[in-house]
């Protein structure tokens, strides 16, 4: 019985470590709200082999969010060539009959993802996230996170 607990925890810790993840971390922003020029970086190391990956953006929001979208500007710098790209998300946040995408009791977290790209051996990037919402001080926002995976 003692063995299969141990080959139980073994097969989960390789196939946790299996879904290609070379990046994920989150940022908070600020309680009094996130302001447009507050730009959130992130900073993601030399990749350690060439291949296809997948950016994507998780948001996290609370009861004091007040729209059902938002926007948000993701640029992202492949270095070392020094390319920029940049794209423009339209997260819509609340379903047509007005209830949340996601479950949660006091704060909702949304994923969505940004680009699929091509990266060489050896690429590490630098992303910047900041809204272009209207309001200039924008409350409700908790934290925002990038992820990078492989795709086989």
């Amino acid at each position: 019985m003692r063995n299969l607990g141990l080959l139980t925890g073994i097969v989960m810790m390789i196939l946790t470590a299996c879904d290609g993840k070379v990046y994920d971390t989150y940022r908070h922003t600020s309680l009094e709200g996130w302001e447009r020029n507050d730009t959130l970086c992130y900073d993601v190391a030399k990749m350690a082999q060439a291949g296809n990956y997948l950016v994507e953006l998780g948001l996290r929001t609370d009861y004091d969010f007040p729209f059902v979208a938002i926007t948000l500007i993701v640029d992202q710098t492949i270095l070392p060539e020094g390319t920029t790209l940049r794209d423009t998300l339209d997260c819509r946040l609340v379903k047509t009959n007005s209830t949340q995408k996601t479950g949660g009791i006091s704060c909702f977290e949304y994923n969505t993802e940004v680009r699929r790209l091509r990266l060489n051996a050896n690429d590490s990037m630098h992303i910047t996230v900041r809204h272009d919402m209207k309001r200039d001080i924008l409350p409700g926002v908790s934290d925002v996170g990038i992820s990078v995976r492989r795709m086989e």
